[in-house]
């Protein structure tokens, strides 16, 4: 689907009514031949699309409304519209593979993740349907550099391994899929957009099924960066690494994202450029000056 028709196809659904309909379980290969749970506990409820929050390449997530049953009681929710594909398998893979993580981090929902309501079609009046998600909207804010960014960078990490713990590796890692969100007093990273998502398995070799804790490294570190200088994120990473090479205690267990070699070393070259990058977008002062050969790499 070209931009242009994408543009036009999502201004069609604004503030269109769309009945839901269950998805039947889908048998997915990629995961062992495993049933995957795509439940739908609000089948013939109805929603209207109010205004898309992000339009992407295989979804257009949508602030929305959800009416009750038999009143016109409203919910906000948000609604992940995966964009319809000619051979219909890039959307349905999405679908699949985001109901697949939310069934193993269905312990983490609504703290780390988002609440799932379920995977749905959405039904409009001209017999047109679309594979969607429905979820609670999240109230945050985007990742920023604020005092106390250690602190946040470590919290930050430790929530990316508790949803590692449960064997789901992200790989879409980026500042635009973290949001801060203020939950009993206390900030929370909530971790958006699992589209993409694959099953951590160092046993074996990566595949289209398989992924390794490193393949968040550079995801991690980009959103680090939203949070503090990424001299400074360098050196803190490479610090936390080695404390078992420096006996200075075990090393905290999200450190295992940046084990690999080849992570490292990349980091460390990124580094400059990123910061320039990052100073360039936010039109923030640039506080150092790079040599054409670093800015080249």
């Amino acid at each position: 689907m070209s931009a242009a028709d994408l543009d036009d196809y999502t201004k069609a659904l604004a503030y269109k009514f769309l009945k839901l309909t269950s998805v039947p379980c889908e048998r997915w290969p990629y995961f062992d031949d495993a049933v995957v749970p795509l439940s739908s506990p609000l089948s013939g409820r109805t929603v209207m699309l109010l205004n898309p929050l992000h339009i992407g390449h295989r979804a257009t997530v949508w602030r929305a409304n959800l009416y009750g049953p038999t009143d016109l009681t409203e919910e906000e929710v948000l609604v992940k519209h995966y964009h319809p594909s000619p051979d219909d398998k890039m959307d349905r893979d999405a679908c699949v593979r985001e109901a697949w993580a939310y069934a193993r981090l269905e312990t983490l929902q609504g703290t780390l993740v988002p609440k799932s309501h379920g995977f749905y079609y959405f039904n409009l009046e001209d017999s047109r349907c679309f594979h969607g998600h429905l979820m609670e909207y999240v109230h945050g804010v985007p990742l920023s550099r604020t005092p106390g960014a250690q602190k946040k960078m470590s919290d930050f990490l430790t929530s990316l391994d508790k949803i590692h713990e449960l064997g789901v590796c992200h790989r879409d890692l980026h500042p635009n899929n973290v949001i801060v969100r203020q939950q009993d007093g206390e900030e929370h990273f909530v971790f958006l957009d699992f589209g993409r998502a694959k099953l951590i398995d160092t046993n074996y070799k990566r595949d289209a099924t398989i992924a390794w804790y490193v393949d968040d490294a550079c995801g991690a570190y980009a959103c680090l960066g939203e949070m503090e200088n990424f001299h400074v994120v360098v050196d803190w990473i490479f610090t936390e690494v080695d404390k078992n090479i420096n006996k200075s205690g075990p090393p905290p267990r999200w450190t295992r994202i940046f084990f690999s070699r080849w992570k490292r070393d990349t980091l460390r070259c990124l580094r400059n450029e990123d910061e320039w990058n990052y100073q360039a977008r936010t039109k923030g002062p640039v506080d150092y000056v790079m040599d054409k050969k670093e800015r080249q790499w």
